[in-house]
């Protein structure tokens, strides 16, 4: 690529099998000069093509709207159908905390599809951006989705301006475009500052896996976004933040080492009791035909914690089968099946009445106590 061609960022790379000459894509954010001349530049994301892998042909671009600026991930989900997971800037709220070296507010991911890889329209069904339940100076950085059996699943970057660090936290959705959280908290934590890790985390474009893991690899910095030194800050004027703190809105450099964070495929997450201990949780699946099939559950059941009394505080998982009255079926019932404990990714639920649901089954109902529930299959 001549250097003319400017700065490149950004790059997100995939395969079309249906190309045999040129099968490489490339995606990548380039600040493009005109005629060789560097103050007549058009940057934006341009599409490439190679043969190889290796080397680069120009194709494309730059992108149309509505993706601007930096930090965009494009996939091919299909012939002619392509997705884009961006960032921008968002007006600022009433209830967001903007730091006065912050320069931008409510950073917010959205979604973007196209035919043709070049014209570009935005999703409106999707926005992740803060909200009541997450602190007041959360922004919202990358988003990278990874297909899995019957949903998405995807590693979140979360920026926090106060502290100028980035973590991960772990989303999942039905569609691709509405996406939940089912915990708030980081799934890939900072280190103590001055490790790798401890302040900025940047997600690659893809999620691996591999031999049963999930693996993501990122570049971890050992140091912040901005320099926040001055334990007077609150006292002083937003002049002297901007000028003295953080230098005139100057950034840090980013010393980094590509680091790889791994889960186990199937047990991202799991249900188990609010109140934990002894005390037993309970949730029902959604009204489904259930006759005829077996029910297979992925547990980790806890031993005994406070009590020697059998039965009583070791964990255990039982599931009933209700029928269309939220009726648990004679056979089926809590009491008729056998206490599941262990840790097992594929365990057959039995009952007195039979290991397969019975005519009238529409709904499963399970019963927590000290058990990490990951996931279950009807079959």
């Amino acid at each position: 690529m001549p250097l003319s061609e400017g700065t490149s960022a950004y790059s997100s790379i995939f395969t079309d099998p249906s190309s045999h000459v040129a099968p490489y894509k490339m995606y990548l954010l380039r600040e493009r000069s005109l005629e060789g001349n560097p103050t007549k530049g058009n940057g934006g994301y341009y599409l490439y093509q190679s043969r190889d892998g290796y080397k680069w042909d120009l194709t494309g671009g730059p992108v149309s709207d509505p993706m601007k600026g930096d930090l965009s991930f494009f996939y091919r989900l299909a012939p002619h159908y392509y997705v884009a997971y961006y960032r921008l800037a968002g007006k600022q709220q009433p209830t967001d905390h903007v730091p006065p070296y912050e320069s931008s507010a409510r950073r917010s991911i959205y979604r973007a599809t196209s035919s043709d890889g070049i014209n570009w329209e935005r999703d409106p069904s999707m926005e992740l951006t803060a909200d009541e339940l997450d602190h007041r100076d959360t922004q919202y950085q990358e988003l990278i989705p990874l297909r899995v059996q019957g949903e998405y699943i995807a590693t979140v970057t979360m920026y926090h301006p106060l502290s100028q660090t980035q973590d991960v936290r772990i989303a999942i959705s039905r569609d691709g475009s509405h996406w939940w959280f089912p915990d708030r908290r980081p799934a890939l934590a900072n280190t103590p500052l001055g490790d790798y890790g401890s302040a900025m985390i940047w997600q690659s474009q893809n999620l691996i896996v591999l031999d049963g893991k999930i693996l993501m690899y990122h570049g971890a910095s050992e140091g912040t976004h901005r320099q926040i030194s001055d334990t007077l800050a609150p006292s002083k004027p937003v002049a002297y933040l901007q000028t003295v703190i953080d230098e005139s809105h100057s950034f840090l450099p980013f010393n980094t080492a590509l680091c790889r964070a791994s889960w186990q495929y199937d047990r991202l997450y799991a249900l188990i009791s609010s109140a934990g201990g002894p005390t037993v949780g309970d949730a029902i699946t959604k009204p489904r035909p259930l006759e005829g099939k077996k029910l297979f559950v992925n547990i980790v059941t806890r031993p005994a914690k406070k009590s020697s009394i059998p039965g009583f505080d070791e964990g255990r998982l039982q599931v009933e089968l209700l029928d269309s009255n939220d009726h648990p079926i004679t056979g089926f019932t809590r009491k008729d099946c056998n206490a599941l404990v262990g840790d097992h990714h594929s365990l057959q639920v039995k009952w007195a009445g039979g290991s397969q649901a019975p005519p009238g089954a529409v709904k499963a109902k399970f019963y927590l106590k000290r058990v990490f529930l990951y996931g279950f299959e009807l079959k």
